[in-house]
């Protein structure tokens, strides 16, 4: 079996969870960090280690699911698993989070048919009651309580800039407080850290720093030691995004993450105390950087005048115009981030330029372009368009040599493009993907969580908005797709039925579309295996070989 996760939840003894097949959680198991003393601790996968408590290292706070109806919340012994001081609560929990002092003191929480809306609520004590906090989830994003005053949040919100900033915010009065740090183009969407523990004093502890992304990660620093620090690293490893993830108790020794688009993480330890700087190891030592290429971020207008963003990456070899791929995120409501993206490295080592382009519902790009318009899908995949054609006026892209490709809703995506415009992509390339809406909103009505189904009902609309649903539908276009399509897909996908993509193939394999498909049993949601992953992309390569082969731009 594989360790899917941990947590330490003392200095000593480490938790960490064990799953089956790379997709089911089969048990929880607690060791000691000389890794002596191995003890089962749970044998469910509905149990979830919420935190540690470094003043009571035999205990860890703990919630288990019980299919959507209620969640137990309790305190539980890491040797034995044995829960106490249970909390029976009525809904099912989506969050949560602890204060200063390991207590649960924040979380969210779903009941069915509530219009796809969690609740968030908030607690002073463990003996106290929960209160709803006074906002809409959609326009507040809570991270944690402050160090002093249990009563006092931080939270990020909109600004009169439509741009989210990082705010305190008091449930006495449930106003906002002192804004902490604002972006004029960019959410504040990333984290926050303290560097302390339950043995500081409340009135000493305070939040040190945030790291958040706009075009590249960015670490802010309100502490001085952290931002002396921060100068003395960037100095020593240039070219890099260098951020403070971890520290000991004692600020003495703080964890760096180094990396950049053509590094992977490498992993740093700073002694405040010599002033030296170790490396600790690489997460991918095989790569090497001087073969990887560089990843730049890329602005377009879109046909409505919305300014977006995105990156691209030229291929190792070639001149303009390129072969050009786009590669679309999931989600939607995620992004694409400035780093190291093997994929990417994978298409632009094969003669490939790559566009990765954060449509309009990806996150952290202010209310018009994240909020506003995040669940216009149609608007989304014009987005594609409207970028892929930038590229083509700025002789950037081979007009004859573009393609879309991408996973999940990225999936979806590259097929309605193709399916809206036939005559500009040269193939598409689609895992996991969503082609028909209606029966996808459908499906998620008998899972395992409520929450799914009355979010996509709230948002898109079921049986009662079926002309929309079916609007959005590729599968209704597929008449129009004349281009070669590789679909791919697990039988075992729980997030997206691979009937979807076996229906679509047969469509087009109807129409005289040329398909190629690699549907694997035992996989999910995206292929974890590593010999099928490989497979997988050697038969991506081959199939985009054959249909963006420079011989045929004039067929």
């Amino acid at each position: 079996m594989d360790v899917y996760d941990y947590k330490w939840v003392s200095n000593t003894r480490l938790v960490y969870y064990v799953m089956k097949d790379k997709r089911y959680f089969v048990h929880l198991t607690s060791i000691n960090r000389d890794l002596k003393e191995k003890k089962l601790v749970q044998t469910t996968f509905w149990a979830t280690i919420v935190d540690g408590i470094l003043s009571d290292p035999d205990h860890a706070y703990v919630w288990k699911y019980y299919q959507s109806k209620y969640s137990i919340l309790g305190l539980m012994n890491i040797h034995n698993g044995r829960i106490r001081k249970k909390e029976r609560i009525r809904s099912s929990i989506l969050w949560i989070n602890t204060d200063f002092n390991g207590t649960p003191n924040l979380i969210s929480t779903y009941k069915k048919k509530s219009g796809g809306n969690p609740k968030m609520s908030f607690r002073e004590s463990r003996d106290a009651k929960w209160t709803p906090l006074q906002f809409d989830d959609d326009d507040y994003m809570v991270y944690c309580c402050t160090p002093q005053d249990n009563t006092k949040l931080y939270i990020s919100t909109y600004n009169k800039r439509n741009t989210r900033s990082l705010y305190i915010y008091d449930t006495n009065n449930f106003t906002l407080g002192e804004q902490l740090l604002s972006d004029s183009a960019f959410d504040f969407h990333g984290n926050l850290y303290f560097f302390d523990n339950p043995y500081t004093p409340p009135d000493r502890a305070k939040l040190r720093g945030v790291i958040y992304n706009n075009q590249y990660p960015v670490s802010y620093w309100f502490d001085d030691k952290l931002q002396t620090i921060q100068k003395k690293v960037d100095n020593e490893l240039t070219h890099s995004a260098n951020l403070i993830i971890d520290a000991d108790t004692s600020l003495t020794l703080f964890l760096i993450k180094s990396y950049s688009d053509i590094k992977p993480a490498e992993y740093y330890l700073y002694n405040t105390d010599s002033d030296d700087l170790y490396l600790l190891f690489k997460s991918r030592p095989w790569i090497n950087p001087y073969n990887m290429v560089q990843t730049l971020p890329v602005n377009f207008i879109t046909r409505d005048s919305l300014v977006l963003h995105g990156y691209f990456t030229k291929p190792r070899c070639g001149t303009a115009p390129y072969p050009t791929i786009a590669l679309l995120h999931g989600g939607p409501h995620a992004r694409d981030y400035w780093g190291f993206d093997p994929e990417v490295q994978l298409l632009a080592n094969r003669g490939y330029a790559v566009l990765q382009v954060n449509y309009r519902g990806s996150t952290g790009y202010g209310y018009r372009i994240s909020q506003e318009n995040k669940f216009e899908y149609k608007k989304m995949y014009l987005d594609v368009i409207d970028a892929a054609n930038c590229l083509i006026r700025d002789v950037i892209a081979d007009p004859k040599l573009i393609t879309v490709m991408g996973a999940s809703f990225g999936g979806y995506l590259s097929i309605t493009c193709v399916a809206n415009e036939p005559d500009l992509f040269r193939c598409a390339v689609s895992n996991a993907g969503v082609f028909d809406w209606k029966k996808h909103v459908r499906s998620k009505k008998f899972k395992y969580s409520d929450y799914a189904y009355d979010f996509f009902k709230a948002n898109l609309g079921g049986d009662d908005n079926k002309n929309y649903l079916k609007e959005i539908s590729p599968i209704h276009k597929a008449k129009n797709i004349k281009v070669p399509v590789f679909l791919g897909g697990g039988s075992d996908d729980r997030n997206v039925s691979i009937s979807q993509s076996f229906k679509l193939s047969q469509i087009l394999s109807r129409n005289g579309v040329e398909v190629e498909t690699f549907f694997k049993s035992g996989e999910g949601h995206g292929f974890a295996f590593k010999k099928n992953l490989v497979i997988f992309y050697e038969r991506v390569l081959d199939f985009l070989n054959r249909n963006m082969n420079s011989e045929k731009k004039n067929n």
